[in-house]
Order: structure tokens, then sequence, then C-alpha cells
């Protein structure tokens, strides 16, 4: 990510590293991202070093049944019942 220098606005990012690891067979997920890295401000140098850890990934699952569309009970049958004719 670039950083954003603007008058005296800094909006600086470090360097950083995400590791994935194979995950329920297939799937590889991002399991840390490691930050370690000096950001360079006008007032001075900051190092920043970071860890993020994500864990506990989980498989979602949904089933979806198709059918033949349905008008909602109260629902506007076309779009110009809702909105007034334009004024001239």
């Amino acid at each position: 990510m670039p950083d954003i220098v603007k008058g005296d606005q800094q909006n600086l990012f470090p360097r950083f590293v995400t590791y994935r690891e194979n995950i329920e067979g297939s799937f590889w997920f991002p399991t840390y991202t490691r930050a370690d890295d000096t950001l360079h401000f006008k007032g001075g140098d900051v190092r920043m070093r970071m860890t993020v850890r994500y864990k506990n990934y989980k498989r979602f699952g949904s089933t979806i049944k198709l059918g033949p569309s349905k008008e909602a009970p109260g629902a506007p049958s076309s779009p110009t019942q809702t909105q007034p004719a334009p004024k001239k």
C-alpha cells in the first residue's frame, strides 16, 4: 500500500508479510501477518512491530432452493407507482 503524504497530513504504512497454511484439504487461509518496519515521519522515525494471528476457521455451509418467483404482499408492482411523475 503506498504511503500518503499531503501537506502536513501523513498516513504511512509498514511493510508486512502474510503467511498462509493449508486448512482442511485444498484451502489455504492466512494464519498470521507480521510487520517489522520503521516509518519515517517528518517529526521522527517510529519503529512498528506487530503480529496478527488468525485462527478458529470454521466451514460455512448453506442450502438454497430456487423456485418460481412470487410477488411479495404489499409490494408495488412497478416503480412508477412509488415515484411521482416529474413536474415540467
